[in-house]
């Protein structure tokens, strides 16, 4: 008996149960911070994850059923079979709650950096959205839906649920996506829609085999879009290309509107109200191409659960919600992402925009990827600093990406290094790989 997450999922949201929690997480610390806010009492995870789990609930000491997809000690087909009943499944009658006072979904979020924290939506959020999300897949042509979203991604969640009443198939995969696995299911199954991070773009446009033709539309999100992977994109596949903006918090904010330039996420969904902020002087920003923070008000998460303080910091005293990301908006009306915040680098008394540097970088014809972060330096405060992956069988130097910014402020010469790619599905994977390693001690041989 094979029982995917989308059980459990529908489930809880028939009965109205408050405490789900959907997230992938891979450390120790990761697993304490979430379940020490979701608290929940009952855990749907892979058999591999079990002690992991139950450690993390030890030393929080609290209580939880741990139940396993295949094979464990209490499986998805054990728990079925226990509870089971010989009622016709045509009586089933969903749970009576207030969707305006029960939390429907839980969804750990920490966005590009910061701790862990628990995002709760109403139900009432949930349904409103879920049914808009629905009537837009209904326009749609009949065929597959390919999801290969991170369980914890707004996308899954409304694919998952959206399914079965647009009679859309759903084509997931259990095994490592890698990228060679990806190209075949692409090629044996022939999906018309799917939702791609840009690195995973990455990753299929450099396979030949990969078959692109078959898609009606593809939604790029989950981190910073760039306009040649678009290009390149648009060149491989018949169908529509478009570039969404969303947050754990939020939602789907910013979506393409007819007339949408290149490189932008298009303009906000009617029933948000948006306004971009200058982070230093808190006021608002109304001319063009001028930078902000995105603030937003609408259906969005209630408060972070459990988490009063953080919660606290996320909106202003009138109910703004601040996303933590810069954008700016044309004399039109559509906005560009620029940057998150927290991942400016403060040279001297400037902002370095990571983002720049790396729009930079990936017009060299033998760079795959780049990430670039901030890290200590003692003269300026903090300086930029470069993880560079090469196309195979390239000769490219850190020198050679040293050349290519000399204007820009100074790179902390001994921190540029190259990587291998490995795997990299979620948007800002390799920049947090950077960031993870960037208080290291330098090192002036290039690795690779």
């Amino acid at each position: 008996m094979t029982v995917a997450i989308d059980c459990p999922t529908w489930a809880m949201e028939e009965l109205g149960l408050e405490s789900k929690c959907i997230f992938t997480v891979k450390t120790e610390d990761e697993i304490k911070a979430t379940l020490s806010f979701s608290k929940p009492k009952i855990i749907f995870c892979q058999n591999d994850s079990v002690k992991d789990y139950e450690a993390a609930l030890k030393s929080l000491g609290l209580d939880a059923t741990i139940i396993t997809f295949h094979e464990g000690e209490c499986t998805m087909e054990d728990f079925i079979n226990k509870y089971s009943t010989e009622d016709d499944v045509n009586n089933f009658k969903a749970a009576d709650f207030d969707p305006d006072e029960v939390f429907s979904w839980l969804v750990s979020t920490s966005g590009s950096t910061g701790v862990p924290k628990v995002a709760a939506f109403t139900g009432r959020v949930v349904f409103d959205a879920l049914t808009f999300y629905t009537k837009m897949l209904l326009y749609q042509k009949e065929g597959i839906n390919l999801l290969l979203s991170p369980v914890q991604w707004m996308t899954h969640y409304w694919i998952t649920l959206s399914g079965p009443p647009t009679q859309k198939t759903i084509l997931k995969t259990s095994a490592t996506a890698t990228h060679e696995h990806m190209t075949d299911m692409i090629n044996k199954y022939k999906p018309n829609f799917a939702v791609f991070s840009p690195p995973v773009i990455t990753q299929l446009l450099k396979d030949p085999k990969c078959d692109l033709t078959c898609f009606d539309l593809i939604n790029v999100g989950g981190s910073r879009v760039y306009k040649d992977l678009l290009v390149d994109l648009k060149s491989r596949t018949r169908g529509m290309v478009l570039e969404a903006y969303g947050q754990s918090e939020c939602m789907g904010i910013l979506y393409p509107a007819p007339g949408t330039p290149l490189g932008s996420c298009g303009k906000g969904f009617l029933f948000y109200k948006l306004k971009l902020v200058d982070p230093e002087t808190e006021k608002e920003i109304n001319e063009p191409n001028v930078p902000g923070e995105l603030y937003v008000k609408g259906p969005i998460f209630s408060e972070y659960y459990n988490n009063p303080e953080e919660t606290a910091k996320a909106f202003t005293e009138d109910g703004w919600f601040k996303t933590g990301d810069l954008l700016s908006r044309d004399e039109n009306g559509f906005y560009y992402f620029v940057e998150r915040i927290k991942m400016l680098i403060k040279w001297k008394n400037y902002h370095v925009h990571p983002t720049e540097i790396e729009e930079l970088v990936r017009e060299l014809p033998d760079v795959v990827e780049v990430a670039v972060t901030g890290v200590p330096d003692p003269e300026h405060g903090e300086a930029p600093a470069a993880c560079v992956v090469r196309r195979a069988g390239s000769e490219l130097t850190a020198q050679d990406i040293k050349d290519l910014v000399k204007g820009i402020p100074i790179f902390y010469s001994n921190a540029i290094r190259h990587t291998k790619l490995q795997n990299m599905l979620l948007g800002n994977t390799l920049r947090r790989r950077l960031i993870d390693s960037k208080h290291s001690k330098p090192r002036s041989r290039e690795t690779s």
